[in-house]
This record gives C-alpha cells, structure tokens and sequence, in this order.
C-alpha cells in the first residue's frame, strides 16, 4: 500500500506547519533568534515556539514609522546632521535594510542631542530588542516609562516590548500550543495514476475500494516545551506533542501520533551545537503502527548577518509493528539515517531563502523496503506585515530500492518526487487585539511520485487550514 509508505512524512509535514510555521519566521531575526530548515523534521519545537510572539512583533516594525517611506541616504544626513527628521528616517531605512547595528547607532546618537524624543526612545529600545541586548532596552524602557505626558500609542507599544523583554530574561520557559482545522486530499488513498496495479508483471484494474478517492479529516494537534537557560553552558529543552488526524471516508488511515524530544544548544561566538533524543509513536487505525526512536544533530554556522550554512545528521530506528490494515509492517522495521546539509541567506529583511541537499539511508528487514534517497530541498519565508507570513517550499526527491519486489515486478523501483507547498499564516490580533494569541494558516501541497513500478506512481492535493493557540511563559 503506497498510502502507507507516504503516511509519516504526512504526519511530519503536519507537524511541521503546526510546530514550526509561527516560529519560522524568527529565520529573519538577527542574534540568537534562530528557526530550523522548513524541510528538516525539526526536533527543537521548544527552542522554535519561545519566540513566536516576539518574530510577529519584529515583522510588524516592518509596517509601522515609516519604513516604507523614501529612502536617505548617508551623504544626506553628512549634509544636514542636525536634521532629527531626517536623521530618523535613515535610522528607519537601515532598520528597513537590516542594518540594526547601524540604526542602533543612528538613533543612539540622536538621543544624545535630543533624549526626550518618546518616539525615537521607543525605535530604539525595539533595535536593541531585535539585538538581543535586552538590559540596554529594558534600560531604555524605563527612562521612557519615566517621561511626562507620553500619547497613549507609545506607551501601549512600551509596555508590550517590556513585556517581550521581562520572558526572555526568565531562565525558564514553558510554551504551549493547541488546534484543530481541516484537510483535504484528493487522493488520500495514493491510488495509482495509471488505475492499474502489478502483480507478477501483469498489470491488474484497481478494484472499486482501490480506486482514488478523495477525502476530508479532522485534524487536532498539541504541544509542550520546557526551556531551561543556563548561566555558563547550554540551553536545555524538553518538549512533547501530539497529533491526529481523523478520516471522514478512509477510516484505515485514521493518524494519531506521539512525539518527544529532549537536548542541549551550545552556542559559541558563530557556531551553534544541538543535540538531541528523539521518540515518536505512531497508530494506524487506533493501532500502534510505527515507534522511532534515535538522535538528531545539528551545527549551525553565521557567516555574516544575512547568511548561515549548516550540517544535520537524523539517525532513528523505526519499529513497525503489525496491525489489521498492515499485517506486514514489520518488513519496515530497519534504521533511517538522513544526513542534510545547507544554508539559508536573507535577500531583505522580510525575506528569507533556504536551499539543503539530503542523503539518506533507509535498512529494512525486508530488502526490498530499503532505499537510497537524494533530494534537493528549497525554501522561502516572506513576511508581510503585521504579522502574516508565507512560507513555500520545493523539494525533489530521488529514491533508488536496493532489491526488486519479485511478487510485483521483476523491474528495480526508482522513485521521483515533487512536493510543492506554501502556508499563509495570519495573526488574529488583526481583527481584535483579544485575539493576539491566535493564529491562522491556509495550505497548499501539490504530491507527485512517478516510478518505475506504477504501483507507488500517483499525484494528490491537498488543502488545509488550522487554528492555533499558543502561549509563553517565563519564570
């Protein structure tokens, strides 16, 4: 059954649109801020959803004080340096550029001249935000807080980024997420394009609960992660998650999973270590169908503020188990060990792209499940402002079975893969400020396996959207 075959990686990218899209934007923050590759499993939900908020916030500067006003340049501000108008709005411009640094220095100096300018107070206390130098601005916020007759904007916006910057000094964090949505696959069954299956070469109709059919589901998922901040060492994480998927036609493949991982991220100067256990459990059916367990690596180096290249090694052992839709599962049973490398580089401030390589292993008891893979995985995330985000993928995958299936074909399976997909994600707080915690995404996946054995040849849609609500809390 192809279906079957595909049904994890379902479940991850699942997993990855509920777990990671929030957080993903944080891939466009400067400083420690730092969200994994879109196309990797992502075993770090913790270290990710800590700052979902505060990504939100920084995407939302991209909207706010002018920074889609006229650019100045540098000579304009050597012409006229007393200029606070015009000095402000280069600070904005190299904010709008990605240039913190600068900007900091910029609005720094302008403090200097005038420092009972509430606004520029406010731009600069948010740079020193995005820059992780969270005691300069919570220093900045009290000066602020201290002024006279401030208008009732600025201190609604100093109050949020005190609030921002009171968690992130917390040396625990616990962060939580729940939801529920719907999906819908045009072809849940993986059915064979052709509308045939092989059986000792000879091509045989799909029977009539074989043929394609499309299908909705219900989908709930939840999550857990602790995050502890050490004064001289790594940053510990634990987190559990849980996700479902109930069919409304395809009772068969009704999804429910388990997830946990627990680790370490050792960051030194540019580089940055993190190891990692991970579990998963798996029922098919309300059967225990797949347990994985094994580690996942990661190093990550910051070439400069725009780029980073890093090296991933996700080693597992994957236990199938019989259950009465798969009463051979245990041919699966065998280690997975997917090496990925990459780098990821900002072309704008509110744009990010991604490009890995990976190669993977796959050992099965039964031969003929056991594969080399190669893909090439691209990715870009595009804030938009206030909040919303879109993040689209492309990935092309090239599996190559090491022993031919002889009950099907005496023909040796090559598999290619197209997966294309985008997620729009929108904030609630854009219809009622209640609703900050809130959030809402669209999908789109376009599937293509074509094969050497037409059994595992078939395309699918799906479509999908999910509600999401999420908290942080330091202490």
């Amino acid at each position: 059954m192809p279906e079957l075959a595909v049904m994890r990686t379902s479940y991850i990218r699942s997993k990855l649109l509920v777990l990671g899209a929030p957080a993903a934007m944080l891939m466009l923050a400067p400083g420690r801020a730092r969200a994994q590759d879109a196309q990797t499993e992502g075993q770090r939900p913790s270290l990710e959803q800590r700052r979902a908020d505060e990504s939100v916030a920084a995407s939302n500067e991209s909207s706010q004080g002018g920074l889609s006003g006229e650019t100045v340049t540098y000579e304009q501000v050597l012409a006229a340096p007393d200029n606070p108008d015009l000095n402000y709005r280069y600070a904005l411009a190299q904010a709008r550029r990605g240039d913190l640094k600068g900007a900091s220095a910029t609005l720094e100096r302008m403090l200097l001249v005038s420092p009972n300018q509430a606004r520029i107070r406010l731009f600069y206390a948010a740079v020193l935000y995005r820059l992780d130098n969270d005691e300069e601005a919570l220093r900045q916020l009290d000066r602020l807080k201290a002024m006279p007759r401030l208008p009732k904007d600025v201190l609604a916006e100093a109050s949020h980024y005190r609030s921002l910057v009171a968690s992130r000094l917390k040396k625990n964090h616990l962060a939580g997420r729940i939801g529920g949505g719907i999906q819908y696959d045009t072809n849940r069954n993986a059915a064979p394009s052709s509308g045939e299956r092989l059986f000792l070469d000879i091509p045989i109709p799909l029977s009539l609960a074989s043929q394609r059919r499309d299908d909705a589901s219900i989908v709930a998922i939840g999550g857990l992660d602790y995050r502890r901040e050490l004064e001289d060492g790594p940053s510990l994480f634990a987190s559990g998650s849980y996700y479902q998927a109930e069919q409304t036609l395809v009772k068969a493949l009704n999804l429910k999973a388990y997830s946990a991982s627990a680790g370490a991220v050792w960051q030194r100067g540019r580089d940055t270590l993190t190891p990692a256990l991970v579990f998963d459990h798996i029922q098919l059916a309300q059967q225990t169908y797949l347990r994985d367990r094994g580690f996942d690596l990661r190093y990550e180096h910051k070439i400069d503020r725009n780029g980073d290249v890093y090296a991933q090694v996700h080693d597992v052992f994957q236990d199938y188990l019989p259950t009465d839709v798969v009463p051979i599962a245990s041919d699966r049973t065998g280690i997975q060990l997917d090496a990925t490398v990459g780098g990821d580089y900002v072309v704008a401030p509110t744009n990010r792209v991604g490009l890995g390589f990976q190669h993977a292993w796959k050992h099965a008891s039964n031969h003929i499940y056991g594969f080399e893979r190669n893909a090439l995985l691209l990715n870009d995330i595009w804030l938009l402002g206030k909040g919303t985000f879109l993040l689209s993928s492309l990935g092309l995958q090239f599996d190559d079975y090491r022993q031919v299936d002889e009950a099907l074909t005496a023909q040796a399976r090559h598999d290619e893969i197209l997966r294309v997909a985008a997620t729009y994600g929108v904030p609630l707080s854009l219809v009622h400020p209640a609703l900050k915690d809130l959030l809402l995404t669209f999908t789109y996946e376009y599937y293509q396996a074509m094969s050497s054995v037409e059994n595992y040849a078939y395309t699918n849609n799906k479509l999908g959207t999910l509600l999401l609500y999420k908290f942080d809390i330091g202490f």
